[in-house]
C-alpha cells in the first residue's frame, strides 16, 4: 500500500509537458507583440520631445537677445535650433528676429508635424510679435 501511495504522490507533483508548451507558447505571443507597442511608444516621445527642444530653443533666443543687446534670427549660429528640426520636420514660412527690446520681427508659427509612424498629430508653436511669447497649440 505504501508504494501505491508514492507512486500517486509523485505523479501529481510538478508540470505536465503540455502545460510547459502552452506557457512557452503564450510567452513567446506575448514576446512578439511588445516591441510594436515600444516602438509607438518612443516614437511619442520622441516627438514630444522634439517639439520641447523647439520651443526651449525660441525662448532661450528671446533671452539671448535681451542680454546681449542686439537682434539675432531663430536658426542662426548664435540661436540654433535643434539638430532634429533642421532634417525636415519643421515647417515654417520664415523663421522670426528677436530684438533686444522683447519683441520678435513678426508673429510666426511654425508646424512640427509627427512622422508617419505615429498617428498624424501636428503641434503649431506660435511666436508672438509683440511680446515674442512662444506658445503651444496642439492639432490632433
Amino acid at each position: 500500500m505504501s508504494f501505491g501511495a508514492s507512486t500517486l504522490r509523485l505523479r501529481c507533483s510538478g508540470f505536465t509537458l503540455i502545460e510547459i508548451l502552452l506557457v512557452l507558447v503564450l510567452l513567446s505571443l506575448i514576446a512578439t507583440m511588445l516591441p510594436s507597442g515600444l516602438k509607438s511608444l518612443y516614437a511619442k516621445s520622441d516627438y514630444q520631445l522634439l517639439v520641447q527642444k523647439v520651443v526651449v530653443a525660441a525662448r532661450q533666443c528671446t533671452l539671448t537677445a535681451q542680454q546681449q543687446q542686439r537682434s539675432i534670427a531663430l536658426g542662426s549660429k548664435a540661436c540654433p535650433l535643434p539638430a532634429e528640426v533642421i532634417g525636415g520636420a519643421l515647417n515654417a514660412e520664415s523663421l522670426p528676429l528677436f530684438h533686444a527690446d522683447g519683441t520678435a520681427s513678426r508673429t510666426t508659427q511654425i508646424t512640427i508635424e509627427a512622422d508617419q509612424s505615429s498617428d498624424g498629430r501636428a503641434t503649431v508653436i506660435v511666436i508672438d510679435r509683440l511680446t515674442a511669447n512662444v506658445s503651444l497649440q496642439s492639432n490632433e
